[in-house]
């Protein structure tokens, strides 16, 4: 495989995922991750610069859907609902 080709699997991956995962930061609301200690402009910014390599998005995706920031942030805004 060249490396022409690594590179256009990546983004054929990664732009999908990183669609998604842009819209996952998105919905979330800026005081769910103020209060869970998380910061959303700094996972949105990285989510939108791993575009450009198209395989650092795959990993911003993989990282943010497994990773404590969104649960965090999602267990915050379930607190806030029940409240």
């Amino acid at each position: 495989m060249s490396i022409t080709q690594f590179l256009i699997i990546g983004y054929v991956i990664g732009i999908p995922i990183g669609a998604l995962t842009i819209y996952d930061i998105a919905r979330l609301k800026r005081r769910a991750f103020r209060m869970s200690g998380h910061h959303k402009l700094r996972w949105l910014g990285c989510a939108i610069a791993g575009l450009i390599t198209g395989w650092g998005t795959l990993i911003v995706g993989v990282v943010w859907l497994l990773g404590n920031a969104r649960h965090d942030a999602i267990d915050v805004l379930d607190k806030q609902r029940r409240a």
